[in-house]
């Protein structure tokens, strides 16, 4: 399989992943509450329910275009191994810096409620392993462990038996998953390994075939209005699926639905053929890392002072956005301008 083109991310993808993070504030702000319950539901479980696998097909996309295929596998080769080593070791140690912030931040709270046990500290250090340290960085460990292991079959497996496995796989997780309700055997199976390993089910059955499928992104050869009346009607589809399944399966319904998956990544190619450019556009790259990342922790600081459930939640939503922009673009500048800063660029 051939690169095309160039390997860095267009100014379009990442001014949508600066959006898609502003998404993820307003699902934990609950940013339509205020108004009307149904809206805020549609608004936060559904529509920016995507933000978080847009990443996940960008994040793909750009990793596994930057390598070397032959015979649709990927080639054993040191640059190869190299562009994997560097990025594995960028997002692991996103994943380990982020941890150990809410690490610190956790242990005020521990203390409060009398819990600040060795045993609380084994359970974190447990959790940030099997399923996230933190309730938003799910998305960071899931590709710690996702890319490695693409990354690995790939080497062996060619990429369209690749992506049927990823299918078949999938469909199991539709089925366990959303679809319970119908009725599989050895349910209790596949309790058993979410209860215990929560994540890496996840990244099996939902991470890893989404990721499959953003590396056929350059094969589509349709034209620009093409894909975006797909997208349109895939994305009509998902919100009808996801809305119908919550009545039913209202923990996974956004999770594992049947147009998740075509929906996100004709969703990310409707955006890779908008044609802007923006000055500087890595700021928007850093600033939508920073805000995902640190946005909860905005919220727990400023729970001191304000009542969040108290406040208008539209008004809420944009005091955590203007302050986790505002510390975003700070910590940006002093990376860049400021040697002594330099670190910060592992953080973002």
């Amino acid at each position: 399989m051939k690169n095309k083109g160039s390997l860095k991310s267009n100014s379009a993808v990442d001014l949508f992943k600066l959006i898609g993070a502003y998404l993820v504030v307003s699902i934990h702000t609950s940013i339509f509450s205020s108004y009307s319950d149904i809206f805020n539901f549609y608004f936060t479980d559904v529509f920016a329910r995507l933000a978080v696998y847009f990443f996940f097909v960008a994040s793909a996309y750009f990793f596994f275009r930057g390598l070397k295929f032959e015979n649709s596998k990927i080639v054993k080769c040191k640059e190869n191994f190299s562009k994997f080593k560097k990025y594995f070791f960028r997002i692991t140690l996103l994943y380990v810096i982020w941890s150990f912030i809410y690490f610190l931040s956790d242990i005020p709270k521990w203390y409060s409620l009398g819990c600040l046990t060795f045993k609380n500290f084994i359970g974190f250090a447990l959790s940030c392993i099997t399923n996230s340290s933190h309730y938003h960085l799910w998305f960071l460990i899931s590709l710690v462990y996702a890319v490695p292991i693409m990354y690995f079959l790939l080497h062996y497996v060619k990429l369209r038996t690749f992506a049927i496995i990823s299918v078949v796989i999938y469909l199991v997780g539709l089925l366990y998953g959303s679809y319970s309700f119908a009725g599989m055997p050895f349910e209790s199976l596949w309790n058993i390994f979410g209860d215990k390993f929560v994540r890496m089910r996840t990244v099996i059955f939902n991470v890893i075939p989404i990721c499959t499928f953003a590396i056929f992104c350059d094969k589509v050869n349709l034209s620009k209005k093409v894909i975006n009346v797909i997208t349109m009607v895939l994305f009509l589809a998902f919100s009808a699926e996801v809305m119908i399944l919550n009545f039913y399966s209202p923990e996974t319904a956004s999770s594992y639905s049947i147009f998740t998956i075509p929906a996100v990544v004709f969703i990310f190619l409707s955006v890779r053929n908008i044609n802007i450019s923006i000055a500087h556009s890595y700021i928007l790259r850093r600033l939508s890392t920073i805000i995902y990342c640190m946005h909860p922790l905005v919220i727990v600081v400023l729970s001191i002072f304000i009542d969040g459930s108290k406040l208008n939640s539209l008004l809420y939503f944009v005091i955590i956005s203007a302050i986790t922009t505002v510390v975003g673009l700070a910590l940006v500048f002093l990376n860049r301008n400021v040697k002594f800063f330099a670190f910060l660029k592992y953080a973002m």
